[in-house]
């Protein structure tokens, strides 16, 4: 059976955060027949965030796990682009740029735009 990504003009795009694209309108509907607003979910697999993003739209609390470090970075990137709140670490207080700077990894602010989460279509 054909993927999502399969047959679209624009494949590498849409495949270039997650293998596993989904539109995000499917996981808001998914939410909004499964909860009511303010139900904490959970997504044992995050990936890149998109359950995630769809409970923000959704006014559902989605609690994610993802053990790909490049997911976790990517979903993050995506939240930020999607409430323009600036993550912090929960445990360190660290924000997200001064994190990845200890770790010896760049998070410039061009880069948050790194996947597009505006619409019913993307991951």
């Amino acid at each position: 059976m054909p993927g999502y990504a399969q047959f679209r003009p624009d494949r590498e795009e849409a495949l270039k955060n997650h293998s596993c694209t989904k539109p995000q309108a499917l996981l808001m509907d998914i939410l909004l027949d499964a909860s009511n607003i303010s139900d904490v979910c959970y997504d044992p697999f995050c990936g890149s965030g998109s359950m995630i993003l769809a409970g923000e739209r959704t006014k559902r609390l989605v609690y994610g796990m993802e053990i790909d470090p490049e997911y976790v970075d990517t979903a993050v990137r995506r939240m930020f682009d999607l409430t323009g709140e600036y993550p912090t670490h929960s445990e360190s207080g660290l924000t997200f740029d001064r994190l990845a700077d200890q770790r010896g990894v760049s998070w410039p602010t061009e880069a948050l735009t790194a996947a597009p989460v505006v619409g019913g279509s993307d991951e």
